[in-house]
């Protein structure tokens, strides 16, 4: 597939950054080194552990687990932010506040403590 996007890409003039670009190899039990070596034209890909896709985390098992954890740390400190700028937790809407709540501490709870 390197190969396919290498040459279309000599087609149509343009270039990639080799150094942005990574190889996830998926559902791999072999822990240890490899021999495997990833080529894009010229220039050598390396091999990552994980990518971030349309903001997603993903990780070589498709694990939700990464994702989950990202979106709640963003929702909590987009409360904390709320809160520390000086607007009381109870001006926010009751809506607001059930899904936050919810979204964060439900699942700190179900993850930290095994309560579901």
């Amino acid at each position: 597939m390197l190969e396919i996007c290498s040459n279309y890409s000599k087609q149509w003039q343009y270039q990639y950054n080799s150094s942005k670009c990574a190889v996830v190899v998926f559902n791999e039990r072999l822990k240890g080194e490899t021999n495997r070596i990833f080529k894009l034209g010229t220039h050598t890909i390396k091999e990552a552990s994980s990518y971030v896709h349309l903001g997603l985390k993903c990780d070589p098992f498709l694990r939700s687990t990464g994702m989950v954890d990202d979106a709640c740390n963003k929702l909590r400190g987009t409360y904390l932010s709320i809160v520390n700028s000086g607007i009381s937790p109870l001006a926010l809407n009751p809506s607001t506040s059930i899904k936050v709540y919810n979204s964060v501490v439900k699942h700190y709870m179900a993850v930290n403590c095994g309560i579901q």
